[in-house]
């Protein structure tokens, strides 16, 4: 999940990671 840890940067990161 490479565009996690990019998404990872934004606050609410939990609910991309759902």
């Amino acid at each position: 999940m490479k565009f996690a840890q990019k998404r990872c940067q934004l606050p609410s990161p939990k609910i991309l990671s759902n």
